[in-house]
C-alpha cells in the first residue's frame, strides 16, 4: 500500500510540472507564388518517396529533393505546381535532372 501511495504521489508531482507548449500551425501561402511551409514538406516527400523506390541512398536523395524543391520554389508558381499535367510534370522532371545532378559516390557528405 505504502509503494502505491508513493507512486501516486510521484505521478501526481510529474504531472503538475509538465509545461503546455503551443504548437502552430504551418504557415498558410499568401500569395499563389508563394509556398506555404506544409506545401514545401509535401513536395520534397513525394521527391523522396520516388527516389527511395528507385534505391537512391538517403545521403543523396536528401540532396536532389532539396535542389529539386528549390528549383520549384525559384522558378514556378504554386498554382501552376498544383496542375501540372502529366507531360508537364515528365517535361519539369528532365529540367530537374539536369539542374539537380546525381552526385559521384566522392561528393556525398
Amino acid at each position: 500500500m505504502a509503494i502505491q501511495l508513493k507512486l501516486l504521489i510521484i505521478i501526481v508531482l510529474l504531472s503538475a510540472c509538465t509545461i503546455p507548449v503551443e504548437v502552430k500551425a504551418p504557415e498558410k501561402a499568401t500569395h499563389d507564388t508563394e509556398y506555404s511551409t506544409q506545401d514545401i514538406r509535401e513536395m520534397w516527400q513525394m521527391c523522396s518517396v520516388q527516389y527511395q523506390a528507385v534505391g537512391v541512398s538517403q545521403l543523396e536523395y536528401y540532396y536532389l529533393c532539396d535542389c529539386a524543391v528549390d528549383y520549384m520554389k525559384k522558378n514556378l508558381e504554386r498554382g501552376k505546381v498544383l496542375i501540372l499535367t502529366p507531360s508537364e510534370s515528365k517535361e519539369l522532371g528532365l529540367i530537374l535532372k539536369k539542374e539537380c545532378p546525381r552526385l559521384g559516390p566522392n561528393q556525398l557528405i
